[in-house]
């Protein structure tokens, strides 16, 4: 049989934006269905990539090592890998499996470390080898699910390791014994410098992405897909200057862990799977870094129980998989409790809302752009009833299962406050699982463990943000443990001895079994499974997690202030255009005929683009009801401004401070942030940014490599990345990013929403004069090459 580690070679572009990839290794076997037991991990490329030498470092035979080789396994089943940047995904057939063994040895001495067991390395006479010795910019990224603890400080994953030397490495990930991770990295000649203050933990026994990027100027470290944070403060984004260094001789590529005294000592290896390693030549940003999607695969055999509420008639339906079945057509019953009426089919998850749209089980899509249930937290309001859910579970009373249940959720802010069920299986104190909110908007777990009561809960708060969210509940039996989770990161874990199902219970959805702790909001697609499911394998909703193709506002203004889409024309939020002292109402110009509007979130997707908007003394308003509270976003915008409307000298500057745009809170004039050309400065741009105390404000300003005001068109994005209590803000000018900065800012949540101001930052004195074509929001941060283009008649006008 043979096996797979393929490297994939690839030049990419995507509008104009280049990146490629230098080493990727799949670690899949080419014979599906088999598991092999590999002595040796062969690639029939080069000869030195079969793992015979000290490619598997460390005496893996001798007498007291007890050591295991790597070998191939399937903890991927049924999954997908998906490449952002090609658009390509394919099936992911297996991962590597690294065993160590310590040997007869105390872990604090040096013959104790770990290093026992496989590690793979590829030298630099390798096919496989990833040199990128030299490189200003790249990204290392790889899936990792740790099954053990680590001993001696920390375990290597992936890195560019010189055999004889530990502390000449160019780059290493490791996972310490925390669970976290950390770096070691040298670049522009410099010594190599720690990081390791993460607080993100990867040793959970679940899939964890992990990357690390460098730009030439700046490192950054993600945790599935989160820029990871210090302890307690600040980004983990750290000042590093120049090209990675040249390896010097003896330098290899080691995945797994390292070795730099080829007779074994002093070696250490990463305990689990490592699967999906792969080197690219540009620092990616997140939404383009790799991963997880179903697979080919049409329901998972141990599902019981899939409520769709899909039924626009008021008749409830729920529908059983008692086997594999992709149409779930053996039917169920339901009942319905409490007032009459007050639960309700409703168009709550149309197609086009940010959180929720189609949804996946498996490969299987379901058309999920209908319907939902409405529930009332009014009195004893009413709730749906699942009866002898339990059941469904198995055929003994009393004993212990693997399963997981699961929903989408929606709460309005409620004035009724306490806790809020939004499902429960089980009755009184017999529950195997539950999941509320509590006063604070947060969530709260229970669940009975040898009959007595516990709770845990999520530190997420404010998750009554009308916004679609993922809950479930997982009882790991295998493992004794219980785990929860919101959005599909982990929530909290807890050990279990003994998680008990009681035959004959119900499932509750909306409130409690008497009616009480009624929830007040809207829930879909609930789902129990006989398994106890890791987050990749949850239902997944189409855009939950990532930026939306639809965004929070488009003006195009093409003779209107409609909010317009490019893929939906329901969407339709209205601006109001305002004469300011002295100044006319905003004028529609026809400033470009012939061009066309490249949206970057669709891909081609292309519309005319013939008018824009002139404002002289004058502004739009246009409401902004869909930014909540540490959302991330991008604002970006075409202008072509010729001077300034009106100016006074603005306390710290000294000249005409002219206002762009202005994002303020509700119907007040209290604002988030605005954006302004400097007084003092013709070619810098400003933003003023309120500061997380809701009183100070900062200033962050950057220089163009023109003036503001030039009477030429440009384009410029801002994004917006909250991060614990501080926001890292970047500036795109031309598509060219001009430097992020951290600003101790959060972005607040408001009854009445924001207004945007178009044309003016902070009263009716401080305007910029000029044109302004196709301004949009969008949710998430977006990179330069999804932002919004002009072109003319089938050639780029601004090359990115």
């Amino acid at each position: 049989m043979r096996k797979n580690m393929s490297v994939l070679l690839v030049a990419v572009a995507m509008h104009l934006a280049h990146s490629e990839t230098i080493a990727w290794w799949h670690f899949d076997e080419e014979d599906a269905g088999t598991v092999a037991q590999a002595s040796t991990v062969a690639c029939d490329q080069a000869p030195d990539t079969y793992a015979n030498v000290y490619s598997f470092a460390g005496p893996a035979k001798t007498e007291n090592s007890g050591g295991y080789l790597p070998r191939y396994a399937r903890p991927f089943a049924g999954m997908k890998v998906y490449d952002p940047v090609t658009g390509v995904s394919r099936v992911n057939r297996s991962a590597m499996q690294f065993t160590t063994a310590r040997g007869g040895d105390s872990a604090s001495s040096n013959t104790g470390r770990a290093y026992y067991g496989g590690a793979l390395r590829f030298g630099n006479g390798n096919v496989l080898y990833s040199g990128i010795g030299g490189k200003s910019s790249f990204t290392v990224e790889c899936f990792v699910c740790s099954t053990g603890g680590v001993y001696y400080t920390f375990a290597p994953i992936v890195g560019a390791l010189v055999d004889t030397s530990f502390t000449q490495e160019r780059y290493a990930i490791y996972m310490f014994e925390s669970g976290t991770i950390g770096l070691r990295f040298r670049a522009g000649g410099n010594t190599s410098i720690w990081y390791g203050d993460g607080t993100a933990k990867v040793n959970d026994g679940l899939w964890h992405h992990v990357a690390f990027t460098y730009d030439g100027n700046n490192v950054r470290i993600y945790v599935d897909y989160v820029l990871e944070r210090k302890n307690g403060s600040g980004d983990r984004v750290y000042s590093k200057t120049g090209a990675i260094d040249a390896y010097p001789a003896g330098t290899a590529t080691w995945i797994g862990g390292y070795n730099f005294h080829q007779s074994g000592s002093g070696g250490r290896r990463f305990p689990g799977y490592i699967d999906e390693v792969r080197v690219s030549d540009v620092a990616l940003t997140p939404d383009r870094f790799l991963r997880l999607q179903p697979a080919s695969k049409p329901v998972c055999e141990d599902e019981v129980l899939n409520i769709r509420f899909e039924n626009a008639t008021g008749t409830l339906q729920c529908q059983y998989a008692e086997s594999v079945s992709e149409d779930f057509s053996h039917q169920g019953s339901l009942k319905i409790n409490g007032t009459p009426n007050s639960t309700s089919f409703d168009n709550e998850d149309r197609a086009g809302d940010s959180m929720h749209a189609n949804v996946y089980a498996d490969d299987a899509v379901a058309n999920n752009a209908s319907f939902s249930l409405e529930t009332n937290a009014v009195g004893k309001a009413s709730f749906i009833e699942v009866p002898n859910a339990t059941d469904l579970l198995g055929d003994k009373d009393n004993t212990n299962h693997n399963y997981t249940i699961e929903c989408f959720f929606k709460a309005r802010r409620s004035s009724v406050r306490g806790n809020q069920t939004i499902l429960k299986l089980g009755k009184g104190s017999a529950i195997a699982a539950q999941a509320m909110f509590n006063g604070s908007d947060r969530l709260l777990f229970c669940y009975s463990d040898n009959g007595a009561w516990n709770a845990f809960g999520s530190g997420q708060t404010d998750l009554a943000d009308g916004e679609w969210h993922h809950v479930a509940f997982v009882s790991d039996a295998s493992n004794r443990q219980v785990r929860a989770y919101c959005d599909y990161r982990l929530a909290d874990i807890k050990d279990a001895g003994c998680v008990k199902i009681t035959k004959g219970l119900s499932l509750y959805l909306g409130a409690n079994e008497n009616g009480v702790q009624s929830f007040d909001g809207w829930l879909d697609d609930c789902r129990i499974t006989k398994r106890a499911l890791s987050p990749e394998q949850f239902l997944t909703a189409h855009a939950v997690g990532s930026a939306s193709p639809n965004p929070l506002l488009l003006a195009r203004f093409e003779n209107s202030y409609k909010m317009e889409s490019l893929e939906d024309d329901a969407l339709s939020i209205t601006g109001t255009g305002e004469a300011r002292t002295g100044g006319n109402a905003p004028e529609f110009v026809r400033t470009s005929p012939g061009r066309l509007l490249l949206d970057g979130t669709g891909g081609s997707e292309v519309v005319v683009n013939d008018h824009s908007v002139y404002l002289n003394k004058s502004r739009i308003v246009f409401p902004v009801s869909r930014l909540y509270e540490n959302d991330s976003y991008t604002v970006e915008f075409w202008s072509k401004f010729t001077g300034i409307a009106e100016g006074h000298p603005y306390q710290t500057f000294s000249g005409p401070h002219a206002g762009i745009l202005r994002l303020v809170q509700g119907n007040s004039s209290n604002f988030d942030w605005y954006l302004y050309r400097h007084g003092g400065a013709a070619s810098v741009l400003g933003l003023a940014i309120r500061q997380a105390d809701g009183v100070s404000i900062s200033y962050l300003e950057w220089s163009l490599p023109n003036a503001v005001v030039d009477g030429k068109w440009h384009h410029c994005a801002i994004t917006f990345n909250p991060c614990g209590s501080s926001t890292a803000v970047q500036l795109y000018y031309d598509y060219k990013p001009l430097g992020e900065k951290t600003v101790n800012a959060l972005l607040y949540s408001y009854p009445g929403g924001h207004r945007l101001l178009v044309g003016e930052s902070s009263g009716e004195t401080l305007n910029i004069q000029g044109y302004i074509n196709s301004l949009r929001i969008s949710r998430g941060v977006l990179p330069p090459e999804r932002f919004l283009g002009l072109l003319h008649w089938g050639f780029v006008i601004s090359i990115r």
